[in-house]
């Protein structure tokens, strides 16, 4: 049933958003009409029958943004920066109009040189389809670029580098903060803090501030279709449900990627990395704390839920995998709360080859079963070879021991997991072999050992 709900849910989510992405086009017409803004849009270096670009001036951006906006979808095309820019002349009122909308997207290549694009700023609650790009479309790319400083404010999708994206995000790094939905219409806000709704390609990424929204609300992508891989996340990320310290609702892949910053939610399925999770998490970690005054809460992913959809048509199976991950906050929430995975589905919902390393467990009601070291309730799902921490304390909100004190089985395929424990003897989680001989995982071109005496990620963060 609670399989059933979330895939209910998540239907009428996109059926109110294809109804409401006509919404999307860009109000005003472009930079040059925001009342406020002192910047001129420039175009006078555009030749149609040219196909590489040099830009280096603030109102050269926002003339970029009036070409994509008029039509010019740039395809087969490539901007380069040749400096670093500043938007500060596109700063007031309702600040900059994004690159691109629904109507009108960028299918071209935005190569940013490794340059910086500071002073971002947007402030359009009631909009749709924000950031610096409203809407990379397939076969975009946007590369090689630092956005620092900004102050993003949207409805939805929205994020700091582009509102939706089809295309491919490579090597992007954004610091500042932003600010999705709050209202409850309609159900899901898709805010990112680097791309609000993704169906593209998403690699070697990273976002270094904050985050929040309403629904469908992560660290660095807000709801995932297509992949993000090699990227993380650091600030602390809030909303109501589906909420992750790295991306909100997955339901494409999630792979050798982190996040470190504190979850906070209202809403059912909250986690450290990913809120909900319909597709696969893979080789990542999550080391913030996680809070949600609701259920289905989660270290590493709140609500894993596989199932079989269709409705009357043929049916479709929907894999929800969590694998070679682990997680070390603290986590609380109301009930269905678990070191790793709040609530695992029954069919096609799979957790495995991954490990609880939380301090602490705590929650607000339920019975002393819906809860565990590695998974807070399991509706039937696989668990296979996973560990928890074997010292790791319920407790019950706001603070005490747990009453009734739960039942620990050590299994590697039940909630609770096999134990394991810190420390760098035989079988212990502060030495490589535990992860390599016992959990399987890769050494040789995926995982090493950190400083801190557990896994990090080759070639993934400083």
């Amino acid at each position: 049933m609670t399989i059933l709900k979330d895939l209910l849910r998540y239907t009428a989510v996109f059926l109110v958003l294809a109804l409401t992405f006509i919404a999307c086009p860009n109000p005003n017409g472009g930079n040059g009409d925001v009342p406020g803004n002192t910047g001129t849009p420039d175009t006078s270096w555009y030749n149609e029958d040219d196909t590489e670009f040099s830009i280096v001036t603030a109102n050269q951006l926002a003339g970029l943004a009036e070409l994509v906006n008029a039509g010019n979808n740039f395809a087969g095309k490539t901007v380069k920066l040749s400096g670093s820019i500043n938007l500060a002349s596109y700063a007031r009122g309702e600040g900059w109009t994004p690159i691109g909308d629904y109507n009108n997207h960028f299918t071209g290549t935005f190569d940013g040189g490794g340059y910086t694009i500071s002073g971002l700023t947007i402030n359009r609650p009631d909009f749709w389809c924000q950031g610096l790009f409203g809407y990379v479309g397939t076969g975009g790319s946007v590369k090689n670029l630092n956005l620092t400083g900004l102050a993003v404010v949207g409805m939805e999708p929205v994020g700091g580098l582009a509102g939706q994206n089809e295309g491919t995000v490579e090597k992007v790094s954004v610091s500042g903060s932003v600010t999705g939905r709050v209202n409850d219409y309609p159900l899901e806000s898709n805010t990112g803090g680097l791309v609000g709704r993704n169906s593209g390609t998403v690699l070697d990424s990273r976002v270094t501030g904050n985050v929040s929204g309403l629904t469908g609300v992560g660290g660095l992508v807000g709801g995932n279709d297509g992949t993000v891989q090699n990227s993380y996340a650091t600030g602390s990320v809030s909303g109501q449900g589906w909420v992750g310290g790295l991306v909100g609702d997955n339901g494409g892949t999630v792979q050798n990627s982190y996040a470190t910053g504190n979850v906070t939610g209202t809403d059912t399925g909250v986690g450290g990395l990913v809120g909900l999770n319909y597709g696969t998490v893979q080789n990542s970690y999550a080391t913030g704390s996680v809070a949600s005054t609701a259920a289905r809460v989660g270290g590493l992913v709140g609500s894993n839920s596989g199932g079989v959809g269709g409705g009357d048509h043929t049916p479709v199976n929907i894999y929800a995998t969590v694998e070679n991950s682990y997680a070390t906050g603290s986590v609380t929430g109301q009930h269905e709360v678990g070191g790793l995975v709040g609530s695992n589905g029954a069919v096609n919902s799979t957790v495995k080859n991954s490990a609880a390393l939380n301090p602490s467990i705590t929650r607000s009601s339920g019975t002393s079963t819906s809860f565990g070291r590695v998974v807070g309730s399991n509706g039937g799902g696989t668990l296979t070879n996973n560990h928890g921490r074997v010292n790791m304390a319920f407790n019950n909100t706001p603070s005490g021991t747990f009453t009734p004190t739960p039942t620990i089985t050590s299994s590697d395929t039940g909630i609770h997991g096999a134990d394991v424990s810190a420390g760098t003897g035989a079988g212990q989680y502060n030495i490589q072999s535990f992860w390599q001989i016992t959990l399987g995982w890769n050494f040789s071109t995926i995982w090493v050992m950190g400083a801190n005496n557990l896994p990090m990620l080759q070639g993934v963060g400083p």
